[in-house]
């Protein structure tokens, strides 16, 4: 009938629009993360976390989570403040999205040392909620390109793109987390250098596009 035909003509419409717009999205993050020219200014991370926050407002107060700061350090870097704020986007969304409502997000700021070259100093940024964790089948895959937790509401980018600028910047980024009813959460731990952009040698596990994989930057506790 002319009404099913309609009905058909719309989803196919929705759909098509669904994937402009994941591709869209790809296209963006790839651009973002092999920009040509790196921009290098000083900035300090907790503003970027500031920012991320104010930019997620409406999600925050949605669920009424409640947001704990433990700034012990400004975080004074050199880069580009837009590409670490990818980061920082990426994975607080992610917290907030699986949070339920009333939940706790606690972001900690604290100078610190490259945990695989103790000479290089830095910057170290939690970000740790106390949603239900993440399910044991899903960790050695979570900084995998196109792999999603979310179904069809996700790319599959975000983590991937994240550990790519972190890595961009001699830096890397770490998880843990519980699913212990009770006692569940999540938390990771992104560690920058404080001079910003780096070379460092690839180390093992790493794929030879310089992105690291889960093996390298995860950590995953039960």
């Amino acid at each position: 009938s002319r009404e099913t035909l309609g009905e058909q003509a719309r989803q196919y419409t929705q759909m098509a629009g669904e994937q402009l717009r994941r591709i869209s999205h790809i296209s963006s993050s790839l651009l973002g993360l092999y920009r040509s020219r790196p921009v290098s200014e000083p900035f300090e991370i907790r503003a970027v976390l500031d920012e991320v926050l104010d930019l997620l407002e409406a999600r925050i107060t949605a669920k009424n989570i409640r947001i704990v700061k433990q700034y012990e350090y400004a975080g004074e870097m050199r880069g580009s403040s837009t590409e670490v704020r990818q980061i920082f986007l990426n994975l607080i969304g992610n917290a907030i999205e699986a949070l339920d409502q009333n939940g706790l997000l606690t972001l900690r700021v604290v100078a610190s040392c490259d945990w695989r070259d103790r000479d290089v100093s830095g910057i170290r940024v939690a970000v740790a909620d106390n949603g239900p964790g993440i399910a044991h089948d899903y960790r050695s895959r979570l900084f995998d390109p196109f792999f999603s937790t979310k179904g069809e509401k996700g790319t599959g980018l975000g983590l991937w793109v994240s550990s790519g600028i972190a890595h961009k910047y001699g830096g890397d980024i770490r998880f843990r987390s519980r699913t212990t009813p009770g006692k569940s959460g999540t938390c990771f731990s992104v560690f920058l250098p404080s001079r910003g952009a780096r070379r460092r040698k690839r180390l093992p596990g790493e794929a030879a596009t310089g992105i690291p994989n889960a093996q390298t930057v995860g950590e995953a506790e039960g």
